[in-house]
C-alpha cells in the first residue's frame, strides 16, 4: 500500500481545477531540477545531490467537501422553495404595478381587483387644449382580465432554474418579474366614444362676424379649423392604457387658418366704425331724407369674402328703406289728355315726363359713400317718357265714338257726390294706346284725403258700406259699361257685394257694376281696336256718360238682358247712429235690396260672323235697410 504521501491526483493538465494547477507545477519543478543537474554534470563532472520530494497539497479534500456541502443545500433549497411556493406566486412578481409576490392567486385576484377600481373609473384622461373628456373605462370598452392577469403572474419564473427564485427570495435582490394587466377592448364601443369626441372637436374655420351693441361696433370671433384625426388618438389612448396608471393623453388634430386674417378683421371694424359714425343724407329734386345713425347701427352686415371681411349695409334693409323714398322721389309720367270737342281732338292738359328712382343703382352708391367721410348721396333718377306727347295726337287713329256708358247717382252723401266729381275730372281726356291695358287706378291716380276726396261717415263712425272714400266705383262703373259696350275684352272686374241702387238707377241691369278699392281691386280692359282710344267723362246733376272715341271697328255688340236667379229677399232693418249732431229724425241711408246671381252675356260680331263670346257673373247678398238716426 502507498503513503500518503505518494498519492496522485490523475488531473488532467490543462484543467483550471486548483489541484490540476499544483500538479503543473510540481512537474515543471522536477523538469528544472533534471536540467540543473545535467548542467551540474557538465561542469564538475558529478552527479548532482538528490532533491528533496515535494509533498502533495491538503487543501483539496476540504474544497470538494466545500463544492458538496453547497450542492446539497442549493438542491435542498430549491427543493424547500419549490414546496413552499407550490400554491403561491413567486417573489418579486407584479401585475401591473400590483405587487403579488408569495400571495396565493385568490389573494392577488382580491388585490389587483381592489387596486384597479381608481384606475377603470377613470383610465385616461383626453386633452385639447383647456378642454378634457375622462372617460370610464366602460365609456371606452375596456375591461381588465384579473383571473387570466393573476394566472400570468403564478406562472412567471416558473420555467427558471430553480436557484434563481431562491436567490432572489434569500437575497430579496433581483428585478422584479413584471406582468402586464390582461386588456379585454371593445373596438365598437371605443370607435362610437372616438366619435362623439371628434363631433365635439371638429369644426370649420369660421370667419370673424360684426357685433354692434349699443354705440359699440366690433369684429368679433373668427376661428381655425379643426379636423379630429381617429387613428392618431386612438393609437395613443392604447398606448397610454397598456401602462395600467391613469394617464393624459392629447387629441390629435389637424388646425387649419382661420380664412380672414387677423389685419383683415382690423379693417373690417374700423370701416364697419366708420359707416355708423354720422347719418347719412340722401338728397334728389330738392328733397332731403336721412338715414339715422341708429337705422345704421341696425343696418350694418359683414360678409366673409376671398381673405378679407367685407362690411356694408344690409340690402333688404336698404332696399326697404329706398322703396319708400322712391314713392316720394318718383312721379308717373303724364300722357297728354284730350277732349274730343266738334269732331277734332284737343290738348286740355300737356304730357310730362316721369321721374323713377333708380332703387338698384341707388343701393350701390349709399354702399360706395357709407364707409366714406361724404356722408351727403345724391339718389340717381331716371326721367320716364310719356306713352302719349301731344306731338303724337294727330296719329293716333281717333276718329269717332266707339261706345257709351251711363249710370245716376241721384241720392249720394254729398261727400260721394264730390268724390264721384273728382274722380271724373281725373279719368277723363286718359288715352289708351293700341294694343295697350286700361287700368282704372293708374287713371285715376292717387285717393286720399291729401289729394282732395273726401271720407264719408256714416252712423257709429262706420265708414260708407264702399269703402272710406266713396262715389270712386260709380265712375269705374260707368268706365266697365262703355268697354262692355266697345265690345273690349275685360281683363278685371270685381261686382259689388250688394245690389247698390246707385248702381241700377235709370233703369240700368243688375251685374253691370265694377267696384274698385285702392289699393287692391282694379278695372282693366284691353284696347284691341287697332288704334288708341280716349276715354271722355262728361258729368251732369248725379248723372255720368262716359264716351270712347277710337278707330272705327265695323263690331257688332250684342247684351241681352241678364239672367237672374237664385234671388234671396232682404230683411229686416239695421239702425246706425250718426256720430255728427244735428241729424233729424230717422234717415234711410241704403234701401233694402235683394240677393241673387246676375250673369250678364255679351256676343261680339264682325259683318254677321260672331268673333267672341263672354259672360260676367255677380253674387249679391241681401241688403236691409239701413236706417241713420241721432
Amino acid at each position: 500500500m502507498q503513503s500518503p504521501d505518494d498519492w496522485k491526483f490523475p488531473t488532467n493538465p490543462m484543467s483550471r481545477h486548483p489541484a490540476a494547477a499544483e500538479t503543473r507545477r510540481h512537474l515543471r519543478d522536477e523538469e528544472v531540477g533534471r536540467e540543473i543537474d545535467e548542467w551540474r554534470k557538465a561542469s564538475h563532472g558529478g552527479p548532482a545531490p538528490p532533491r528533496p520530494k515535494r509533498r502533495a497539497p491538503r487543501i483539496l479534500p476540504q474544497l470538494l467537501l466545500v463544492v458538496l456541502v453547497i450542492g446539497a443545500l442549493a438542491v435542498g433549497g430549491a427543493w424547500l422553495t419549490a414546496s413552499a411556493y407550490n400554491d403561491r406566486v413567486y417573489p418579486q412578481v407584479t401585475a401591473g404595478d400590483v405587487a403579488v409576490g408569495s400571495l396565493t392567486p385568490d389573494e392577488a385576484e382580491q388585490k389587483v381587483a381592489l387596486a384597479l377600481e381608481s384606475f377603470l373609473a377613470s383610465p385616461v384622461t383626453l386633452q385639447l387644449g383647456e378642454a378634457t373628456w375622462t372617460p370610464s373605462a366602460a365609456d371606452i370598452g375596456l375591461s381588465v382580465d384579473v383571473e387570466a392577469t393573476v394566472r400570468r403572474a403564478f406562472l412567471a419564473g416558473r420555467n427558471e432554474t430553480v436557484l434563481l427564485p431562491l436567490l432572489r427570495t434569500l437575497t430579496g435582490r433581483g428585478e422584479p418579474i413584471a406582468v402586464p394587466f390582461v386588456l379585454v377592448l371593445n373596438e365598437e364601443e371605443m370607435q362610437r366614444y372616438l366619435d362623439d369626441v371628434g363631433a365635439q372637436v371638429t369644426r370649420d374655420a369660421a370667419s370673424p362676424v360684426l357685433r354692434v351693441s349699443g354705440e359699440t361696433v366690433e369684429i368679433v370671433g373668427g376661428d381655425a379649423g379643426i379636423t379630429f384625426l381617429p387613428e392618431e388618438t386612438r393609437a395613443g389612448l392604447l398606448a397610454a392604457l397598456r401602462t395600467g396608471a391613469p394617464s393624459t393623453i392629447p387629441v390629435q388634430v389637424f388646425s387649419q387658418a382661420g380664412p380672414i386674417p387677423p389685419e383683415a378683421a382690423a379693417r373690417a371694424e374700423q370701416t364697419a366704425k366708420q359707416i355708423v359714425s354720422a347719418p347719412l343724407r340722401l338728397e334728389s329734386e330738392g328733397r332731403a331724407w336721412e338715414i339715422t345713425t341708429q337705422q345704421l347701427r341696425e343696418w350694418v352686415r359683414s360678409t366673409p369674402g376671398e381673405g378679407a371681411l367685407q362690411v356694408g349695409l344690409d340690402e333688404v334693409q336698404l332696399n326697404s328703406y329706398l322703396e319708400g323714398v322712391a314713392r316720394e322721389a318718383s312721379a308717373p309720367a303724364q300722357s297728354v289728355r284730350l277732349q274730343w270737342l266738334d269732331g277734332r281732338l284737343e290738348v286740355t292738359r300737356p304730357s310730362q315726363n316721369g321721374r323713377r328712382l333708380d332703387v338698384a343703382a341707388a343701393v350701390r352708391t349709399i354702399q360706395r359713400a357709407a364707409p366714406s367721410n361724404s356722408r351727403t348721396v345724391q339718389l340717381p333718377v331716371r326721367l320716364i317718357a310719356p306713352p302719349v306727347t301731344e306731338g303724337a295726337a294727330g296719329s293716333l287713329g281717333i276718329e269717332q265714338l266707339v261706345a257709351t256708358g251711363d249710370s245716376t247717382y241721384r241720392g249720394s252723401p254729398p261727400e260721394r257726390i264730390a268724390n264721384v266729381d273728382k274722380a271724373s275730372g281725373a279719368v277723363t281726356g286718359f288715352v289708351v294706346p293700341a294694343d295697350a291695358v286700361f287700368s282704372f287706378a293708374e287713371a285715376v291716380g292717387e285717393v286720399t284725403e291729401e289729394a282732395g276726396y273726401q271720407p264719408e261717415l256714416v252712423g257709429d263712425g262706420r265708414r260708407s258700406i264702399q269703402g272710406e272714400i266713396s262715389g270712386i266705383s260709380q265712375v269705374s262703373t260707368t268706365v266697365f259699361r262703355a268697354a262692355l259696350r266697345a265690345g273690349l275684352p275685360i281683363l278685371e272686374r270685381h261686382a259689388s257685394q250688394y245690389r247698390h241702387e246707385y248702381y241700377e238707377q235709370g233703369e240700368q241691369p243688375p251685374g253691370t257694376d265694377a267696384v274698385v278699392t285702392l289699393p287692391g281691386q282694379d278695372l282693366k280692359f284691353e284696347n284691341t281696336t287697332g288704334g288708341a282710344l280716349l276715354v271722355q267723362i262728361v258729368v251732369g246733376d248725379a248723372v255720368m256718360r262716359v264716351e270712347l272715341y277710337g278707330p272705327p271697328t265695323g263690331w257688332t255688340v250684342e247684351i241681352p238682358a241678364p239672367e237672374v236667379g237664385g234671388e234671396t229677399p232682404a230683411q229686416g232693418e239695421v239702425v246706425w247712429r250718426d256720430p255728427l249732431p244735428g241729424v233729424q229724425g230717422p234717415v234711410v241711408y241704403l234701401v233694402s235690396r235683394p240677393g241673387g246671381d246676375v250673369v250678364v252675356t255679351r256676343r261680339v260680331l264682325l259683318n254677321g260672323v260672331l268673333r267672341s263670346e263672354d259672360s260676367y257673373n255677380s253674387q249679391y247678398d241681401p241688403l236691409p235697410t239701413v236706417v241713420v238716426r241721432e
